[in-house]
Formats: C-alpha cells, structure tokens, sequence
C-alpha cells in the first residue's frame, strides 16, 4: 500500500515569507476588516488559493478568537452596521462624490436618524443613477426608433 506524504505547506503572504500559520490568520484577519468577505476576494488579496483560504477560516472559526463566524454556506456573516459602513466608504471613493449636491447627500445619510435599511436603498439608488448617467454618456446617442 503507497504511503501517502503530506507536503509541508509554504507560509507565505502576498509572495513574502512568514514564520507560523498564525501569520497568515492575522492576514486573513486583516483582509476581513478591509471588506473581502468572500474566499475569492481573501485569497487574492493574500496571495492564496480561494480552497485554502476556506480551510484557514474553518480553522479560525473554531478557534473563535478571531471573531469570525461563517453561515451554513461558508459565507461569512457581517453586520449590517460593517456592510454599511463599508459601503459609505466605497461611495466616498467614487468619482461621482466631487458634486455638492451629492457631497450633501452622503454627509446627510452619514449623520444618522434614518433608519439602517432605508440609508442601503439610497446608497444603492445613488449608484444605479451614476452607473445610468456614465452609460448614457458614454454610449452613443440614442436612435430616434428607439425613443418611441
């Protein structure tokens, strides 16, 4: 019967050597808090193979130190105060944030008073209307068949 030998992993990060698998947990870690909650988005942000970023989650889900819990799926679950909050700072970020009137905008769903979900539905409306708007630019102009 063959003998089956398991190869040592390379603890590497982004190309860069690192002493212990807990390295590469903190990283992992890391890529979390920055918005990549999808083992794709984790695992080309670190430099790792998406099936062997699922494995290091498995692993620091049941450490429970790291904070990280995934659903049945293996998705991992964050709250809706981090979705949001992740999503403000991707609006900040857009180009279509340098208009006042939606510099106003964004300042306005910041400050707070309205309600959670109601602040997602405008975040996604503002960007449904921006990518609408760059579409209509970009694109050529419209046929007079297609008016009707």
């Amino acid at each position: 019967m063959a003998q089956v030998v398991r190869r040592k992993s390379r603890l590497r990060v982004k190309g860069l050597k690192v002493k212990d698998r807990g390295k590469i947990k903190e990283a992992i870690a890391i890529s979390v808090q920055n918005g990549n909650y999808t083992t794709r988005e984790i695992g080309a942000d670190i430099g790792k193979d998406h099936s062997t970023v699922s494995h290091y989650l498995t692993e620091m889900e049941k450490e429970g130190s790291w904070g990280i819990k995934r659903d049945a799926n293996g998705n991992i679950i964050v709250s809706l105060q981090k979705q949001l909050s992740q999503d403000y700072r991707k609006l900040e970020n857009e180009p279509f944030n340098q208009l006042p009137s939606i510099q106003k905008w964004i300042t306005f769903l910041k400050s707070g008073g309205i309600p959670e979900h109601i602040k997602a539905q405008i975040a996604k409306s503002i960007h449904v209307r921006f990518d609408t708007v760059v579409l209509n630019t970009v694109g050529s102009a419209p046929h007079s068949s297609s008016l009707a």
